[in-house]
C-alpha cells in the first residue's frame, strides 16, 4: 500500500531514503507486473525503469508528485542505483532524481507495451 505522498522535490540527497512514483507511475508498474508479465514485482519493475531511465538518459519527470512506497533498503543497500545514475551523467543530487527518472521510464515502457512492445524491445530498441 502506498503510504505517504513525497513531501518536497528539493530533499537534499543525504535525506533521501524513501522512493515511490506518480499514480501514473504505480499505474504502470501494476500493468507490467499484473497484465503484462514483466516483472515479478513491483520493485523490480522500479530497478529495472530506473536503468532503463539512465541508460536511455530519460528527461526526468518535472515537478512530479510521488508516492513514497519503498525505504532505501527495500529498494537497494548497495549504492548501486547511485553509481548507475553517476555514470549515466545524472551527477546533481543522484538519489534525489530516482522517482523522477523511475517515473517517467515507467511511463514510457507502459506506452511502448500497450503499443504491443515485447521488454526486450523495449530496453534494447531504442
Amino acid at each position: 500500500m502506498i503510504n505517504s505522498e513525497n513531501v518536497n522535490s528539493n530533499e537534499l540527497e543525504a535525506t533521501r531514503t524513501t522512493f515511490g512514483a506518480s499514480e501514473d507511475g504505480f499505474k504502470a508498474i501494476e500493468y507490467l507486473v499484473k497484465d503484462k508479465g514483466w516483472f515479478k514485482g513491483e520493485v523490480e519493475a522500479f530497478r529495472t525503469a530506473i536503468a532503463y531511465g539512465a541508460a536511455t538518459k530519460i528527461a526526468p519527470t518535472v515537478g512530479g508528485k510521488y508516492k513514497t512506497k519503498w525505504n532505501i533498503g527495500t529498494l537497494e543497500q548497495d549504492g548501486r542505483i547511485r553509481t548507475l545514475l553517476i555514470e549515466a551523467g545524472f551527477t546533481k543530487d543522484p538519489y534525489t532524481l530516482v522517482n523522477a527518472i523511475g517515473d517517467a521510464a515507467l511511463r514510457v515502457m507502459y506506452e511502448k507495451a500497450k503499443n504491443g512492445h515485447t521488454l526486450s524491445s523495449t530496453l534494447f530498441d531504442n
